[in-house]
């Protein structure tokens, strides 16, 4: 198949739905003939798909670029294409795929009376709302004919989205993220690990990975390792914060020295090996790839629970991972971290079971499942 690729940033150190993207291309030209269309590329360009550079005379404001994205790309991929698969907003494209809420659940949701009023007014007159809520609404078109289908990265999105837009009931398809293969793991790796972080291994070493870090749970973090003893360590992998959205809380609850960020990094398979334990406290996640990806390496997992995390819809607390229910609770969470340090055997089985569940979700069997999809929807275009 002839397949095209809509991904503005095509990075796999951008986002999460920047990896998906970056993976599923990836394994997928493999086999087939596939094209990204995008406007930054961070991916090996050694790869076996062809990149066209889309030019983005005015990155500012998003929504104007949005749109000078989504209307160049809908002629350049008019014809002589299989399936366009789409990551983002744009009236065109065979597979559209979300990664994150839609746009109207997260203006208009749990708004009613004059508080849903005020709101139709700000979206009304705003061009960038507009923009975005007509972008949105345009990827849904054609999903009677079956000529298009709508992808959701974990089934809470799916049921989100079908609330949203109800033209979509029974029509949109799941397909959760995937991991690398992981190599083996060898024993002087870990130590190794943490002799390169500075964290000694005396220490309990929590690990954050979020290119947002406030979004996935900074504050309650520092809060809860306010209530741990001295020992404990916060390290931080990801774009790092303005200095006054976290260091007056770490000075309030005195753990200014054991936090380490150490920015974004290319590689996490050292932090995931140092860590005794990953923290996804996040408020929103619609899946949460870090968590899979720590617990293909055999780290133990303290995720958000559901309706924070789509992930936890497939995880079994205390078996796979250890999901909390309020993430905005520094007590519950500082417990939770407080008994995996103490409980040997609930570690190594969140390690063993966890790492047996993660690494059956293999990018090779996420690309065979869109595979068969963009069949699908080759045979009802031709």
């Amino acid at each position: 198949m002839r397949i095209a690729f809509l991904s503005r940033h095509f990075d796999p150190q951008g986002g999460g739905a920047e990896r998906y993207s970056v993976a599923v291309a990836t394994e997928l030209s493999q086999d087939h003939e596939v094209h990204v269309f995008a406007q930054s590329f961070g991916a090996d360009l050694s790869a076996n798909w062809i990149a066209h550079k889309i030019p983005g005379p005015l990155r500012r404001p998003r929504w104007v670029n949005q749109l000078w994205f989504a209307g160049v790309t809908a002629w350049l991929t008019r014809k002589n294409f299989d399936v366009v698969y789409s990551h983002e907003h744009s009236w065109h494209g065979h597979v559209q795929c979300f990664h994150v809420l839609p746009i109207r659940y997260s203006l208009m949701a749990h708004r009613i009376g004059w508080r849903k009023w005020i709101r139709v007014i700000k979206i009304i007159t705003s061009p960038r709302l507009l923009a975005y809520w007509w972008l949105e609404g345009a990827r849904f078109n054609g999903l009677a004919n079956g000529r298009r289908v709508i992808l959701a990265v974990s089934m809470p999105l799916q049921q989100i989205l079908e609330s949203t837009y109800p033209q979509s009931r029974g029509l949109t398809k799941v397909i959760p993220p995937g991991v690398k293969r992981v190599e083996p793991i060898q024993a002087a790796e870990r130590v190794l690990a943490r002799q390169a972080l500075g964290v000694s291994e005396d220490a309990h070493m929590v690990l954050l990975v979020a290119n947002d870090p406030l979004r996935k749970g900074l504050a309650v973090l520092i809060e809860a390792m306010g209530l741990l003893p001295a020992t404990w360590r916060l390290v931080v992998v990801g774009q790092k914060p303005p200095a006054s959205s976290y260091e007056g809380l770490a000075k309030q609850h005195g753990v200014t020295e054991k936090i380490i960020f150490l920015g974004p990094q290319n590689n996490l398979r050292s932090a995931y090996l140092a860590a005794d334990v990953l923290a996804h406290p996040t408020l929103e996640d619609t899946y949460a790839m870090v968590v899979l990806e720590a617990m293909a390496h055999g780290t133990p997992v303290v995720v958000s629970g559901l309706p924070y995390c789509g992930i936890s819809a497939e995880l079994v607390d205390g078996y796979t991972a250890m999901v909390i229910n309020d993430p905005k609770n520094p007590n519950l969470l500082a417990g939770v971290l407080t008994q995996l340090a103490q409980d040997s055997a609930l570690a190594n089985r969140l390690r063993q079971q966890g790492q047996a569940w993660a690494q059956q979700k293999t990018w090779a069997s996420c690309a065979r499942a869109h595979e068969q999809i963009f069949e699908q929807i080759k045979i009802a275009r031709s």
